[in-house]
C-alpha cells in the first residue's frame, strides 16, 4: 500500500524555515548592535590602549624559577635554596628596575621569558608572585594563634583556587570579571547587550 508523504514533508520543511525565519529575525537587532560597536570602536582610536591580561597557572607555578635573583649575594643564596634546580648566573639576564631596589637587589626573568623582558623593562608588563586571598596581611604569629581571620580552606590548594577566581567561596558561579561587568552595568543604555568598552 502506497502512502502519500508530499504534504508532510512540505508541511515540516516551511515549518524549519519558519522557525530559522524567526530565529534570524530575533537575532537582527543583537547583529545591528554588534556591528553598530564596531564601527563605534573602529571610529574612535585611543592613543593610550591598555588591556588588562590575566594569565592563571592551574597548577601552580614554581616562582623560585620565574623571577630570579641576580645580584651576586642573592643569586648565591638563592642557588644555596635552590640546589640543583638553581639556575646559573651566567644564563640570566637582569631586569631593568626603576627605580633601583635597596641594598643593589637584582632580579632576572627565567630564559624561558626572555620574550617577555623588553616589556617588563619598559613597565609593561608586571609580575605578581605569593599572592593568593588572604582577608588581610598575616604573620606566621598571627596565623598559628589563630588571631586574624582566615579564608575557608586555607591549605586546599583546589579551593583557594576557587576563592581566588571569584573572591568567593568553592562553588561560585560568578568571577571578578563577572563582578565587573555587574558594575559597568549602570552605565549601559542598552539593555539588550552588554558591553565594556575602553574606547568610549
Amino acid at each position: 500500500m502506497f502512502i502519500d508523504n508530499t504534504r508532510h514533508i512540505a508541511r515540516r520543511a516551511f515549518l524549519q524555515r519558519l522557525g530559522q525565519l524567526g530565529v534570524a529575525g530575533a537575532a537582527a537587532p543583537w547583529a545591528i548592535n554588534l556591528a553598530a560597536i564596531g564601527e563605534a570602536a573602529a571610529a574612535i582610536s585611543a592613543s593610550d590602549y591598555k588591556a588588562l591580561v590575566c594569565i592563571f597557572l592551574y597548577g601552580g607555578n614554581d616562582n623560585g624559577n620565574t623571577v630570579i635573583p641576580y645580584d651576586t649575594s642573592g643569586h648565591a643564596d638563592y642557588a644555596t635554596v635552590r640546589g640543583a634546580l638553581a639556575l646559573a648566573r651566567g644564563t640570566l639576564d637582569a631586569t631593568a628596575l626603576s627605580p633601583a631596589l635597596a641594598n643593589g637587589r637584582q632580579y632576572a626573568l627565567a630564559p624561558s621569558l626572555a620574550p617577555l623582558k623588553p616589556l617588563f623593562d619598559s613597565k609593561k608588563l608586571a609580575v605578581q608572585l605569593n599572592v593568593g586571598p588572604l582577608i588581610q596581611p598575616t604573620t606566621l604569629a598571627e596565623y598559628q594563634a589563630r588571631s586574624v581571620p582566615l579564608p575557608p580552606k586555607l591549605f586546599s590548594h583546589n579551593d583557594q583556587q576557587s576563592v581566588w577566581q571569584s573572591s568567593q567561596a568553592e562553588g561560585s558561579v560568578r568571577g571578578w570579571g563577572g563582578a565587573l561587568g555587574d558594575l559597568a552595568l549602570s552605565t549601559n543604555g542598552n539593555a539588550l547587550f552588554s558591553c565594556m568598552s575602553v574606547t568610549g
